[in-house]
């Protein structure tokens, strides 16, 4: 399984990178994230940042033909900026894309997008579609059984050599994880779905404990280390004189000289260090 990153912002590209495999936009995201409309240059910098090697579906709108995909894949990179173009199943006047999909299928990967049957997605892999993405959110929001119907797509993709599924428009860290439960290929998330499956409030209490724990330790250390540094000058003892590099070295087992230097004094510091052999 794999997560793809719903959004085509640069910065939160760069901030998920570590977990994500691959990104998808539409013109609803990408007008969301501030792209001005035509803005072309703004897909082309995202690409670039991804840098290949990182499946994009970039979604055609208007007239779709099989040339109109294919000028579209070429003019953002195409197979070197590792491009997906995303089609949607239907035209908006009830007429379908599956010429298109099938004419460039062999040459250009397709996402065939805005799927919401087993039969719709059937036909997208007839067709020759690379990924088919099921809208499970959306069918959710209509209280339909999503799952069931991600399970009956997911035998038909099984059988098509390649093929991915990608469940899209989560709503839910819930809704991402009954899609891996369930077999799904790919799943994609918003930024806002991967800052509440990184948080756990129990994580955060735990750290902040470690945290203050932690700081409690040097401080004590530091303490320590001044204690053993007033009675050598006290009794006016040279810090390399025998015996020195033991006792300084008892102050500073729990944590090793290096990791005390920040609580001393450049001074302090270079006075231990002469007195550790």
């Amino acid at each position: 399984m794999k997560l793809y990153l719903d959004s085509s912002r640069v910065d939160e590209l760069k901030k998920w990178r570590p977990v994500i495999h691959g990104a998808t936009t539409n013109p609803t995201i990408l007008l969301k994230d501030g792209l001005s409309p035509g803005g072309i240059n703004g897909i082309r910098e995202f690409l670039k940042e991804c840098g290949g090697s990182f499946p994009v579906s970039v979604e055609i709108s208007g007239e779709i033909t099989a040339d109109s995909i294919t000028a579209f894949w070429k003019d953002l990179g195409g197979e070197d900026n590792d491009v997906v173009i995303k089609v949607p199943l239907l035209t908006p006047t009830g007429g379908n894309n599956l010429a298109a999909i099938r004419h460039v299928a062999e040459e250009v990967p397709i996402n065939c997008t805005a799927l919401f049957s087993t039969p719709q997605v059937l036909l997208a892999l007839e067709a020759g579609a690379r990924y088919v993405s099921l809208f499970v959110g959306r069918l959710d929001d209509e209280g339909m059984d999503w799952k069931g119907v991600l399970e009956s797509c997911m035998k038909h993709v099984r059988r098509y050599k390649d093929a991915e599924l990608i469940t899209a428009s989560m709503r839910t860290v819930g809704m991402v994880m009954d899609c891996v439960a369930l077999g799904a290929d790919i799943t994609t998330v918003t930024p806002a779905i991967l800052e509440k499956m990184v948080m756990h409030r129990f994580s955060l209490d735990t750290v902040k404990q470690f945290e203050r724990d932690s700081e409690a330790i040097f401080r004590g250390v530091a303490r320590n280390v001044a204690a053993v540094l007033a009675e050598y000058e006290a009794q006016d003892f040279d810090p390399a004189a025998k015996g020195a590099g033991t006792k300084i070295r008892g102050a500073l087992k729990i944590v090793g000289d290096d990791t005390i230097t920040v609580n001393l004094t450049p001074e302090e510091d270079s006075r231990i260090r002469a007195g550790i052999d």
